[in-house]
This record gives C-alpha cells, sequence and structure tokens, in this order.
C-alpha cells in the first residue's frame, strides 16, 4: 500500500502538471467503435469467464484458452459481419469462413478497416505470432534458469551470501538483494521467486522468522524488478506488448521503484512455523 499510494502522487503531480495532447479523440474513437462493433453487455462475458476461472485457481493456460475460444464464440454470434469482412474470402461458406475468422484473428492477429486510423492502429494486432520473440527469450530463461539450478550454481552464488547474513536484518536484505541478482542472471521472473524461496526457507526457520516475510521479501524485489530488467522474460513482454524499449519506461515505474526502496520491512518472529 505505501508504495501504490507513493506512485499515485507522482502519477497524479506529473499528470496534473503535465501538457499532454492525445493522440487520439475519445468522442471521435468512441463514434467509430459503435458504427462498427456490437458493443454491449454480452461482450463482456469472455472476461467474466476468465476471471471466474482465475478465482476457481484454474491453470492460467486453460483460463486464457478458454477465454480466447469463448471470445471467439461470441464474435460469431454478436460480430458476424466484422468476422465476414475480416475474412473477406465470398469463396468460402458462411460456417468455414467464422470459423477461419476467429482462427486467423487468434493466429495472425485481427485487422480493424475504419475509416479512423488512429483505432485501425489500436486494434490491428499481431496475435500469437506477433509474440514468438518474446515467447523465444522466456523459453530460453526458464532453460538457463533450469541448467543453472540443476548444477548447483545457484546455490553456489548463494552460500557466501548466507555467511554475510549473521543477523535478521542482513537476511532479509540478502533476500531481497538475491532475488534481484536471480532476475539479472536467470533472465526469468519464476526462477527469481522459486529459488530464494527453497535456499533461504531454512535459514528462516532457524532464526524463527514468520514466513510471510520471506514471502514479502521476495515479492518486494524479485517480482517488481523483473519488469526492468531487458533481457528478463517480463521485460521482454512488457517491452514487446508496449512498442517500447525497457529502459524507456523504467524511469516511469514509479510502484516498482518505491518498493524497492521500502522492501525492507520491520522484523517478526513467529513460533509457529
Amino acid at each position: 500500500m505505501p508504495s501504490i499510494l507513493i506512485a499515485l502522487v507522482i502519477f497524479a503531480i506529473v499528470g496534473l502538471r503535465g501538457n499532454f495532447s492525445a493522440p487520439l479523440d475519445l468522442t471521435v474513437v468512441l463514434e467509430a467503435i459503435e458504427s462498427i462493433f456490437n458493443i454491449g453487455v454480452l461482450t463482456l462475458i469472455p472476461l467474466l469467464v476468465v476471471l471466474i476461472m482465475s478465482f476457481r485457481r484454474i491453470s492460467a493456460f486453460s483460463s486464457i484458452m478458454v477465454g480466447a475460444l469463448v471470445g471467439g464464440v461470441m464474435a460469431v454470434i454478436l460480430q458476424p459481419g466484422v468476422v465476414l469482412a475480416f475474412v473477406n474470402d465470398p469463396n468460402l461458406s458462411t460456417p468455414i469462413a467464422m470459423l477461419k475468422g476467429v482462427w486467423s484473428a487468434m493466429a495472425t492477429g485481427f485487422e480493424a478497416n475504419s475509416e479512423y486510423e488512429g483505432l485501425n492502429d489500436l486494434f490491428s494486432r499481431g496475435g500469437m505470432a506477433s509474440m514468438l520473440e518474446t515467447v523465444w527469450l522466456i523459453i530460453s530463461a526458464m532453460a538457463f534458469g533450469g541448467v543453472m539450478e540443476y548444477t548447483g550454481l545457484l546455490a553456489r552464488l548463494i552460500q557466501p551470501i548466507l555467511k554475510w547474513a549473521k543477523g535478521d536484518r542482513r537476511l532479509l536484505v540478502s533476500t531481497g538483494l538475491t532475488s534481484i541478482g536471480i532476475n539479472v542472471v536467470a533472465g526469468d521472473q519464476y526462477m527469481a521467486i522459486v529459488l530464494p524461496g527453497r535456499m533461504f526457507r531454512q535459514a528462516y526457520q532457524e532464526r524463527e522468522l514468520a514466513p510471510e516475510m520471506l514471502s514479502r521479501q521476495i515479492e518486494g524485489s524479485g517480482t517488481v524488478t523483473s519488469p526492468l530488467i531487458p533481457w528478463n522474460s517480463c521485460g521482454a513482454y512488457m517491452s514487446a506488448t508496449l512498442g517500447i524499449a525497457t529502459l524507456a519506461y523504467l524511469p516511469f515505474c514509479f510502484f516498482n521503484l518505491a518498493e524497492e526502496l521500502i522492501f525492507n520491512r520491520n522484523i517478526k518472529k513467529t513460533r509457529s512455523l
């Protein structure tokens, strides 16, 4: 909460003091959207499906895939004209054209064709194919991190840190710095979360530190720094999604930077580990 409040204050100051020109005329955009798409409550069903599956703790892959498929079905039901215009192949029967439209939108992306160029740029994306470079980077990062863990290299790197962390405060700082370091070395957020949790767990138990402290230190360091590292899987994903370099948006990550400055919380002891 402190980091969120700090970020909100800074964004409010920047927003109120800055003189920004919107690249899109929102009134024109809304009119253009309504002229092309059938906007209503039913179009929110795919989002509702994803949220329900997430709250029921169904795997991320299943939730996103089912949500995408439901979105395709709703597009066929609510936007048949848009789907047929997107396929633009009169030689296909209507059912086949609908199927091709849904598949093409998921695989290579949807292309909007309206009179408003800004709307076309906003709604036209590359689908799964446009994310292949990022996916390859994530796979490579996870493979590299797995090799580092299996060979014991990461454990060898952390042993000197454990020897240095004599006091509880040093242990907390070591946990956070280790998570950040693994983000840099292994290039994957999951490795920066799982490995420190495994390696520091026994040390926290021996010093009777609450397990929430370990979780909080990893969350406040490993999670929030991953989008700030260009070769990290999270940084690569954010960069590909936003269309800008990681170092370009880094100065504006006020929440992430504030969280790093205050991740060292008060010591909390527990006897019931």
